[in-house]
């Protein structure tokens, strides 16, 4: 049983002054020698205006290791941070904010997002995201971004274009 994975986790939402909402997430694992604490520190905050909304977030994803080379072990946790450099639980820690301006009457929103990973093979992205939705199962997409990274001998401008079709 020595190698078998025990985790555990809360999570909280606090509504503070002003609308903010402080969201705090804390999870434990324990296997072999790989204990350690992964966190996150949200804040967010809407504005809602007669035909549109605006969402602010901040995040910081952190990782207190207890044993000396603990690491994260859930390497698909969803986190997915950045359109290009998909930053996850592996990624940490690393800092995203984003503001998304949407208008539900005609089903756009404008996504902009900063992605930082300052420790460790640093690496940041700027993205740029505009979606259409048209009827109840399409959706259009134009992605850009802007990545710069130490494995990387040039900044990198990247784009895409993404139609969807959800059954």
């Amino acid at each position: 049983m020595n190698n078998a994975l025990f985790a555990g986790g809360l999570f909280s939402e606090i509504r503070l002054p002003a609308g903010i909402y402080f969201k705090p997430e804390i999870l434990y694992h324990s296997v072999l020698d790989n204990r350690a604490l992964i966190y996150t520190l949200g804040l967010e905050k809407s504005l809602d205006g007669a035909k549109s909304r605006t969402h602010f977030y901040f995040r910081y994803y952190g990782i207190i290791a207890i044993d000396a080379n603990a690491k994260a072990m859930y390497s698909f946790s969803n986190v997915f941070a950045g359109n290009v450099l998909r930053l996850d639980a592996l990624d940490m820690p690393f800092f995203q904010a984003a503001i998304r301006y949407r208008l539900p009457e005609v089903r756009t929103h404008l996504k902009v997002q900063y992605v930082l990973k300052a420790k460790q093979n640093p690496m940041q992205e700027l993205d740029l995201a505009i979606v259409k939705k048209f009827g109840k199962h399409m959706q259009a997409s134009a992605i850009g971004g802007f990545v710069r990274s130490s494995f990387l001998a040039d900044d990198a401008f990247l784009g895409r274009v993404e139609f969807r079709y959800n059954f």
